[in-house]
């Protein structure tokens, strides 16, 4: 918002051009386990509830165990802890949280090669698993195999 000059957080336009600063550690990283806690950088295309489903989690339960009061605004950088395994947290950690899903939904801005790369795969498998014979046809919302 800073870096844009904006005001409102829900007032960015279709097409508008934004300025950003790259981050390092900005592709896809794998989630990491610190003080029992596993954790996840957030990266540019993914949403809170993607990232729920990713990791078999609910939305909520990652708002709860972040401190975040709105599902819509995390940020290209953020550490979000996906489960909590010591200290205060009454509810369980969740079965299988360090397992990523199979399956990706495509959001905004998404491409199957970014997509490929995010994944360490290559944009050919996700074609051949996917059925997808334009590479630069995916739309939002199409939910891909990953494997």
């Amino acid at each position: 918002m800073k870096l844009n000059s904006i005001t409102d957080v829900n007032s960015i336009r279709i097409g508008q051009v934004l300025k950003i600063r790259k981050i390092s550690g900005a592709p896809a990283t794998p989630p990491s386990v610190s003080g029992g806690n596993t954790r996840y950088t957030v990266v540019a295309g993914d949403s809170l509830s993607g990232i729920a489903a990713r990791f078999g989690v609910t939305t909520k339960r990652l708002m709860n165990l972040n401190n975040i009061t709105n599902a819509n605004l995390i940020r290209i950088g953020q550490v979000l802890i996906i489960s909590e395994t010591s200290g205060g947290n009454s509810q369980p950690a969740p079965a299988s949280t360090t397992t990523p899903s199979a399956t990706y939904t495509v959001v905004s801005g998404d491409s199957l090669s970014g997509i490929a790369a995010r994944f360490g795969t290559t944009t050919r498998n996700l074609m051949t698993l996917n059925g997808i014979s334009d590479p630069n046809f995916i739309r939002v919302g199409q939910v891909l195999r990953l494997s």
